[in-house]
């Protein structure tokens, strides 16, 4: 799985965007994205657990990976683009959780 940062300006590959529900955004797991250790929530990382492919790769764009949650400045760039992002990807996972939750 790749995810990655589309640019507005920038040709970028086709796209799968990837939408769900924050969850507790204190419950953190550890992955490794494109050589990167990052934190995100648990809920995310169920949502990219559950979404991944066996057979072949995915590029996903995930906001809690691609938009700097620590960084203000990247936010405030970022934010206003989602709706492009969402509406320029091939399609749009909607991850609402485990069946228990």
């Amino acid at each position: 799985m790749f995810l990655g940062k589309p640019h507005p300006t920038r040709r970028c590959p086709s796209y799968e965007a990837i939408s769900y529900a924050w969850g507790n955004v204190k419950s953190e797991e550890k992955i490794i994205c494109n050589g990167r250790l990052l934190r995100i929530t648990s809920s995310l990382a169920a949502a990219l657990r559950r979404t991944r492919l066996r057979d072949r790769p995915r590029v996903l764009w995930a906001d809690g990976i691609c938009i700097n949650q620590k960084d203000d400045s990247d936010k405030e760039q970022q934010v206003p683009l989602m709706a492009a992002i969402y509406s320029q990807a091939k399609q749009v996972l909607c991850w609402l959780g485990e069946d228990d939750e």
